[in-house]
Parts: structure tokens; sequence; C-alpha cells
């Protein structure tokens, strides 16, 4: 019976995007995020994402590629996403990652604060008998 390997997911790092442009290729990208991924050695890393070791060094070197259905996996399994802002880079886009519902809660109810703020700013400064 084959065991299922569980792949642990790291919380997502911040890409020094200058280091992402420095990579002359998706396939350096993806060495860069395994890298970054902070595995003991390339073995560790294949074992986390079911990767044979040899097909990894052939993607290493240029010769295979990265099967596109298993970015998503890449990314999770070494906190980064270095090969998604390396090609978000090269066609001329930035990455910003979309507000949750939770994130556009916080920030209406924010807004709505400051606005409120404001509000009795001018209504304390009229009591006091003074101008804003």
């Amino acid at each position: 019976m084959k065991q299922e390997r569980l792949p642990l997911s790291r919380p997502m790092q911040d890409v020094d995007i200058l280091e992402v442009r420095r990579q002359p290729t998706m396939s350096r990208a993806l060495v860069l995020c395994a890298a970054l991924g902070g595995f003991e050695n390339d073995k560790d890393f294949c074992r986390q994402i079911d990767l044979d070791p040899g097909v990894w060094s052939l993607i290493q070197s240029g010769t295979r590629y990265f099967p596109h259905d298993r970015y998503e996996q890449l990314f999770d399994v070494c906190g980064n996403e270095a090969p998604l802002a390396w090609l978000a880079d090269r066609r001329g886009y930035v990455l910003v990652p979309k507000e949750t519902e939770m994130q556009r809660r916080l920030r209406l109810a924010n807004e709505a604060l400051d606005e409120e703020r404001k509000k009795s700013a001018v209504l304390l400064a009229a009591l006091q008998g003074r101008a804003l």
C-alpha cells in the first residue's frame, strides 16, 4: 500500500523582484523558488512535491519543463511565488494580491470610522467656539 504524502505548506514570503528579474528563464525562476523554500537538499524538495529527483535535475538544466498544473502546489510548498512574479514581470505586469472579503470589510469600517472622527472633530470645535 502506497503511503500518501501531505505536502507542508509554508507561509508566503515576499520575494525580491530584483532577484527574480535576474533569472534569465522560467526554469531558473523555478530553481530560485525551490532555493527560497529552504529545503535541506534537492531530495527533500522533491519528496515534498512528489517529483522524481532526476526529473527535477532535467528541469533545472532547462531540458525538461515543470508540470504547469502543479505550480500552485510548488508555490504552497516553497512558500513563495517567484516563477509567477517572473512571468508577470516579463510580460509587463505587477502582481497585487486580491483583497479578501475580511480585508474589504476592515477597510470599509476604517473608512467609516475616519469619517465619524472628522465629524466629531468639527462638532467638538463648534461646541468649543473655534473653527477648523
